[in-house]
C-alpha cells in the first residue's frame, strides 16, 4: 500500500511543495478507521504533509443532506 499509493502521493505532494492535503474520508467507512480519526479528529502527518480529513464525523446521511442542501442552494 504504501510503496504503489501513499509514496507516489507523498512525493507529488512534495514535489508541487503542497503541505495541507484535505481528503474526503469518513470514519463510518470502516470501524478501523473511525478509531484512528476518533484518536486524532481527522488529521494525520506523513513526511512534512498534514492530511485532514474534515468529514471524518460525517454519516452518509450528513453526506447526502449536504448535498441536498448546497445543491438546492446554489440552483435558486
Amino acid at each position: 500500500c504504501y510503496h504503489l499509493k501513499k509514496k507516489p502521493v507523498d512525493d507529488f505532494l512534495m514535489k508541487m511543495n503542497i503541505r495541507v492535503c484535505f481528503l474526503g474520508n469518513r470514519g463510518q467507512e470502516t470501524l478501523q478507521r473511525f478509531l484512528a480519526f476518533q484518536k486524532t479528529h481527522g488529521l494525520t502527518q506523513r513526511r512534512s504533509i498534514i492530511f485532514a480529513s474534515p468529514l471524518w464525523n460525517w454519516s452518509e446521511e450528513d453526506v447526502i443532506n449536504y448535498v441536498k442542501k448546497t445543491s438546492s442552494q446554489a440552483a435558486s
